[in-house]
């Protein structure tokens, strides 16, 4: 899989008429796509997902080993954050002016500034740290950490420095049943087939 995704990355195509090219700002052209810009990225390293960032129109491609940040007009490289072992997705936090990537071989997440893109330190998870995302509605990035079978979810204005790998708490859950309504599990959540972890 990752060789393959390797041959992929060598050129980055956008199609119009989905959700990659509407986050971008374009008209969405009646539910048809078509291909509207190639980018021949190159660089070393395999890929899992990319994020969008409508607001300042910039893709973030996790690189196995580093992330690149792209202009997604141009698809000029605006900067390459270092420090991953085997990152998989990024999950961007506009008001707390922070992203996130997690890295599933290191077991954690790496904290970036996204004005500067300077790495502000990292989190500990669990193993397989994979999927990432911002909920808006509970104001957390939720972590899935596959082989673990958990979901974290992490305060957006952690301290990367001072965090302490998070334990499983008194509202933690067995696969086979709900998270209690003790502690602060993200209200958007209600899965009943994962264990919940105290938030970081």
């Amino acid at each position: 899989m990752h060789r393959l995704h390797r041959i992929v990355l060598t050129s980055l195509v956008l199609v119009s008429g989905g959700a990659t090219v509407a986050a971008l700002g374009a008209e969405p052209s009646g539910g048809s796509y078509r291909v509207t810009e190639t980018f021949h990225v190159g660089g070393v390293g395999g890929w899992d997902y990319l994020t969008v960032d409508s607001e300042h129109h910039l893709l973030f491609i996790p690189r196995s080993t580093h992330t690149m940040v792209l202009d997604a007009t141009t698809g000029k490289t605006v900067a390459d954050i270092p420090g991953q072992k085997r990152n998989h997705g990024v999950a961007l936090v506009p008001r707390a002016g922070r992203g996130f990537i997690s890295d599933g071989d290191d077991a954690s997440v790496v904290v970036f500034d996204l004005k500067t893109y300077q790495v502000l330190g990292k989190l500990k998870a669990k193993e397989d740290a994979d999927g990432i995302i911002y909920d808006a509605a509970t104001n957390k990035v939720l972590l899935v950490c596959g082989d673990a079978g958990v979901l974290i979810p992490i305060s957006p204005d952690v301290d990367p420095v001072l965090a302490r790998p998070s334990r499983a708490s008194n509202w933690a859950a067995n696969r086979n049943s709900s998270p209690s309504t003790a502690g602060a599990a993200p209200t958007s959540i209600s899965s009943t087939r994962i264990k919940w972890l105290s938030s970081i």
